[in-house]
């Protein structure tokens, strides 16, 4: 269902809506690129027990879908 092209672009659009210059963003700071996940981050897994995220623990169990997001951008540059 989160690879569905309707959710995609559900998503992007309100991605594109809310982070945008007439919110006070600057261009360097849109989200090109995003991945959707399954489940929502868990305490003791992604975040701690005071609800901050983890960083380097996130970068290890979603490092596929870091990957993914990467490697399109460097496709999309040549």
């Amino acid at each position: 269902l989160l690879e569905t092209p309707e959710i995609q672009m559900l998503i992007r659009a309100e991605i594109d809506r809310l982070i945008s210059a007439e919110n006070g963003f600057r261009s360097c700071e849109r989200i090109f690129r995003f991945e959707l996940l399954a489940e929502k981050f868990q305490v003791g897994r992604e975040l701690s027990a005071k609800q901050e995220m983890i960083r380097f623990k996130i970068a290890e169990i979603y490092k596929t879908q870091i990957t993914k997001i990467f490697e399109e951008d460097d496709e999309s540059k040549n």
